[in-house]
C-alpha cells in the first residue's frame, strides 16, 4: 500500500506539474551493464505539456506498507486494510488551518455551485445528470458529450438531499428533484442478475 501526503506538495502549480492530475504510481526497475538490478517504486510524471519541476525545495511526503498475504485479498478486504492503515495518518493532522473554510461555507458554496447548470448538468438523451467534473477544470479530462455516471449523481444526491432538511430551499430542491426523477433511466432490467 502507498500513500501520498499532497499537502507538503505546494509546489505543485499549472505551471509546472499539476497536482493529481498528471501522476501515476508505478513501479520501476532498471538493469545496469553489470547485471545488478536495481527496483523502486514512485510518482511518474506524465502530462503532454512538459514535466518541469520548479527551482527550490521540492518535497515528496509518502507512506509505504508492505507485508505477506497468504491469498489475494476481496476488493471490500483490501479498502478495510487500507483505512486501518490510513487513519493515524490522518489523526496526526486533525488541526484546522486558520485558512481553511467552514463546512457550513463549504457546503453552502457546494450547493451554489451545482445549480449552476452551464458547469454541473449534462443532458443525455433526454435525461439529466451531473458531469464528473465542472465543465473546463480538467486540463486532462474532457467529459463525452451526452453521457454521465451513476456514481457521481449518487455521490451527490444523497448528502444533498440531508442538506435540504437542514436548509430548505425551492430552487435546489427543484434541481435533487430533476435529478431523482432520472434515477430508474439508470436501470436496464436485461442487465440485471437475480440471485437464487
Amino acid at each position: 500500500m502507498m500513500f501520498f501526503d499532497f499537502s507538503d506538495m505546494n509546489w505543485m502549480s499549472i505551471e509546472n506539474l499539476p497536482r493529481f492530475l498528471v501522476y501515476r504510481c508505478s513501479s520501476l526497475s532498471q538493469i545496469q551493464r553489470d547485471g545488478t538490478q536495481r527496483l523502486g517504486v514512485g510518482l511518474l510524471a506524465q502530462q503532454a505539456t512538459g514535466n518541469i519541476l520548479p527551482a527550490g525545495d521540492i518535497n515528496f511526503t509518502y507512506w509505504l506498507l508492505q507485508r505477506p498475504m497468504t491469498r489475494l485479498l476481496t476488493a471490500q478486504e483490501s479498502v478495510s486494510r487500507w483505512m486501518q492503515a490510513l487513519l493515524p495518518l490522518f489523526e496526526e493532522k486533525l488541526a484546522w488551518p486558520a485558512c481553511a473554510t467552514s463546512w457550513k461555507e463549504f457546503a453552502t458554496g457546494t450547493v451554489e455551485d451545482l445549480q449552476d447548470k452551464n458547469s454541473a448538468l449534462i443532458e443525455a438523451n433526454g435525461y439529466t445528470g451531473l458531469r464528473a467534473y465542472v465543465k473546463s477544470s480538467s486540463q486532462l479530462w474532457t467529459d463525452a458529450p451526452g453521457n454521465f455516471e451513476l456514481m457521481t449523481v449518487a455521490d451527490v444526491l444523497w448528502p444533498s438531499l440531508l442538506y435540504l432538511r437542514l436548509h430548505p430551499s425551492a430552487s435546489f430542491e427543484h434541481e435533487c428533484d430533476d435529478l431523482l426523477a432520472d434515477l430508474p433511466a439508470f436501470y436496464h432490467p436485461e442487465n440485471a442478475q437475480h440471485q437464487q
